[in-house]
């Protein structure tokens, strides 16, 4: 899978010429027994936060700031009162919260053309009729109560899950989410912040339905080289397509990464910037990579409680990260005070909290030990077999096993096996196309490092 993300500085440049004319609307609900509480203030965090990882690939959406909405109505009336406009009786409490979205937005519909919408209803038990822990659907996501409890107590997968819903709302499909080895596609209810997008989500984005609410063309996802010829391998030619265009066509193709644009021709093909031949009236552009921050898991108001290794002043956050990850001998590092970098060991377990302060931890995985092999099965025999697992817990089982140096994985299936990957067999056809179904054969060994 392609990875692609970009800094949110660039996004912003001044240079940028397009500009969102459809945005995204967020709402917070009280019932009438709510009494006082107002979490607004973490609900509009919890957007900002997902905010800032579309933006760092790419998908800089206008957002309208957050509009509170204190309803006459209890909680027994959101999720009983009813409404069929979302279906049967388990959606009604989906309903009743987008019909007093209309006491702030007068002109709101459901798939609206204009808007999108993010509804933090605060209703325990909201979704509980539906067995959604939250859900979206009509360009709508209805975050309930217990999300926004989650939210509070700053659990990730939960400020994680607002982004998850949002993307419904702009037609993306939930996603394969067993590759291990990858940070997870924002379809996937994976380690938030450590969630990326690539074409599956670009091509929606960029769609002519859904583009107007990015701030992003599609080439401004690559570094562009004016007057420049990349050297390599041409792939694929199309003819009569501007330089958008192109680049949207390379940012739905599975392998494109680089482009040569001349005369309303695309070209994909491989080569660099740093590399290429000068010519006038050719433009050639690469994928921009520039996310250091994928390989860590991040904790905000936190300080590791380890030993400082080094220290250094004067860096941005994502800097910091930079450094550690060019550092072999860095597991982690603590950024805070006046810009200061610390590389220092520790946990999140046994981290202090402490406001302006954030940690980071590399995710040392599972899948860093084992090469994978999709729909082959490693010829030997299954010493061990395990039910209930994804591919991820599988590996992380048979790493933890010191007998074990390789696996298969299949239908929630752990199999310890004794073989290699050059000696495999080809899995059956039914499970190669139920993929999708998380049914497909992958085998995993034991890399030598």
């Amino acid at each position: 899978m392609k990875m692609l993300l970009i800094l949110a500085a660039l996004i912003l440049a001044s240079s940028q010429v397009f500009a969102a004319s459809k945005s995204v609307r967020v709402v917070y609900i009280t019932p009438s027994d709510a009494g006082s509480l107002d979490r607004s203030a973490i609900a509009a965090e919890a957007v900002e936060h997902n905010h800032r990882i579309w933006s760092n690939n790419g998908a800089n959406f206008r957002y309208d700031k957050i509009v509170k909405v204190n309803s006459n109505y209890d909680s027994n009336w959101f999720i009983n009162n009813s409404n069929t406009s979302f279906g049967d009786s388990k959606w009604f409490w989906m309903a009743n919260a987008f019909s007093e979205v209309k006491k702030a937005y007068p002109d709101a519909v459901l798939n609206d053309p204009n808007h999108r919408y993010i509804i933090f209803l605060e209703v325990y038990n909201a979704a509980s009729n539906s067995g959604a822990a939250a859900a979206a659907a009509h360009g709508v996501a209805v975050m309930p109560k217990w999300i926004i409890d989650r939210i509070e107590g700053r659990h990730f997968a939960e400020v994680g899950s607002v982004g998850h819903e949002l993307a419904h709302t702009f037609g993306m499909p939930h996603e394969d989410c067993t590759d291990v080895g990858e940070t997870l596609g924002i379809l996937c209810n994976g380690d938030y912040p450590n969630v990326e997008m690539d074409e599956h989500h670009y091509s929606r984005i960029f769609s002519d339905h859904y583009k107007d609410y990015f701030y992003e063309e599609p080439i401004d996802l690559f570094t562009i080289g004016k007057n420049k010829i990349l050297k390599g391998t041409i792939h694929k030619k199309i003819p009569n397509l501007d330089i958008n265009a192109c680049a949207k066509a390379c940012l739905n193709d599975n392998v494109c990464s680089s482009i040569v644009h001349y005369n309303n021709t695309c070209e994909f093909r491989d080569g660099s910037l740093d590399n290429a031949w000068d010519f006038n009236n050719y433009d050639s552009a690469t994928l921009k990579e520039h996310n250091h921050l994928a390989p860590y898991a991040q904790r905000e108001n936190k300080i590791l409680a380890g030993t400082i290794t080094k220290s250094v002043q004067g860096l941005e956050y994502e800097e910091c990260a930079n450094l550690c990850t060019s550092d072999h001998q860095c597991d982690s590092f603590v950024y805070g005070g006046n810009k200061v970098c610390d590389f220092r060991k520790g946990t999140f377990d046994s981290a202090w909290d402490f406001n302006g302060y954030d940690s980071a931890i590399k995710n040392l995985s599972a899948s860093n030990k084992f090469r994978l092999d999709r729909h082959d099965i490693i010829n030997g025999p299954i010493w061990k077999r395990t039910q209930g697992h994804t591919l991820n817990s599988c590996a992380q089982s048979c790493q933890n096993d010191l007998n074990c140096s390789a696996f298969i994985h299949h239908e929630q299936t752990c199999e310890f096996v004794d073989g290699t990957l050059e000696d495999t067999r080809s899995a059956p056809f039914w499970s190669i196309i139920n993929v999708w179904q998380n049914k497909a054969y992958t085998s995993g060994a034991r890399r030598h490092l």
